[in-house]
């Protein structure tokens, strides 16, 4: 008797753990979604708005966002993929951007920005066991991989010019602006 209860209270405090973990994921959406993506957009803004410079082609770096197929991964994966997403436009800013000509301080505040989301984004994904949480869905892991390859080979294609920076940086707005926001809507 006694060990079938503590087998149910075991239970219990392992599905409150779960239901704590989903509403934690719930709140750091909502919090990304209302405060840090609307910080993310003016600080990009700040470093040199979201046009091309004057004489700039019009070249987009990569061949789109997979935002339909993140749409329809799993609650997981939605979390484990905006982390993903977050960490690799870090890795992008953290390049050499001397042509871009930016505001260094914007440019700061951008970087440190996405290392403080990237550690909210951490504490959702992070399951109980303390390992690094990934996706399941194999095929969206490969596809977000590829689509930041693009765009850093598009960067040392153009030898991070000032033009291919300018598209970089109005890529990621729109992946903020558009895809993220519909993404963190869906939570």
């Amino acid at each position: 008797m006694a060990s079938l209860c503590l087998h149910r209270l075991s239970l219990s405090l392992l599905l409150l753990a779960f239901g704590i973990l989903a509403l934690d994921c719930n709140k750091t959406a909502e919090i990304q979604l209302q405060v840090n993506n609307p910080e993310v957009r003016k600080l990009m803004e700040a470093m040199g708005g979201h046009r091309l410079p004057q004489g700039c082609p019009h070249k987009r770096p990569t061949t789109g966002f997979p935002g339909v197929k993140i749409l329809r991964s799993s609650k997981e994966d939605k979390s484990i993929a905006v982390k993903m997403i977050l960490e690799k436009i870090l890795e992008i800013f953290e390049r050499n951007f001397t042509q871009a000509e930016w505001d260094e301080r914007a440019t700061d505040l951008l970087q440190n920005a996405l290392y403080q989301q990237i550690n909210q984004w951490k504490n959702c994904c992070t399951p109980e066991s303390g390992m690094v949480a990934t996706l399941k869905d194999q095929d969206l892991n490969l596809t977000l991989q590829r689509y930041f390859r693009q765009i850093q080979t598009f960067l040392e294609n153009q030898q991070y010019s000032l033009c291919a920076w300018s598209a970089v940086r109005m890529e990621i707005w729109r992946l903020f602006f558009v895809y993220l926001d519909q993404l963190l809507n869906r939570f």
